[in-house]
């Protein structure tokens, strides 16, 4: 809607090129701000302070089909970031994911994912928040991914580490009145 609407706009625009620019980097189908932010630092060129990962499917559907069926109540789960190539997802966690029933409902969802063939990966909002938590959350991922890491740059950890704190601010969120995932999927389904 964002690119349509910019084709519209008359060329001289004040801001219509850092808009287009930025609108590059976009990633459809997020849920929430968290993997925004997660997935912005995971995939993000390194000349801007990202890990320049391969894009990555936000909130893949994973249909649950033949023997699998019997094995839950859910028809189909929904993987925050997803490369399809290594059947590799990222996940994140927020606070909503600490009560006692969503823990076993995580677990159970987890499990039979691996049963079917995922590679996961999941992050907590304290590993997201600490730097030496969510870089080694990273290393595990290249790994997966088949991404050789070499340690950064002088440049490139300076990039990262004001990236980190612009993307991670969480005056982002309280100031933001949009702060849950969207209501796109019902919450059900998400299972």
């Amino acid at each position: 809607d964002l690119e349509s609407f910019l084709s519209q706009l008359p060329k001289r625009t004040r801001g219509i090129r850092m808009l287009e620019r930025a609108l590059a980097f976009v990633l459809p189908n997020s849920r929430s701000p968290r993997e925004t932010e997660a997935a912005l630092m995971i995939t993000l060129p390194e000349s801007l302070g990202g890990f320049a990962f391969p894009t990555p499917t936000l909130n893949h559907r994973v249909e649950i089909l033949g023997p699998f069926t019997k094995l839950t109540d859910k028809t189909r789960f929904y993987l925050d970031l997803f490369w399809d190539e290594q059947r590799t997802a990222f996940e994140y966690d927020g606070s909503d994911h600490n009560e006692p029933t969503q823990i076993a409902d995580d677990k159970a969802r987890r499990s039979l994912l691996a049963a079917m063939g995922y590679r996961l990966i999941v992050a907590e909002k304290s590993q997201v928040d600490d730097v030496r938590l969510f870089n080694q959350i990273i290393g595990q991922l290249a790994y997966l991914l088949d991404i050789n890491l070499s340690a950064p740059s002088r440049d490139i950890a300076d990039k990262r580490t004001k990236l980190r704190a612009y993307l991670f601010n969480p005056q982002h969120h309280q100031s933001c009145s949009y702060t849950r995932p969207i209501a796109l999927i019902p919450s059900a389904e998400l299972s």
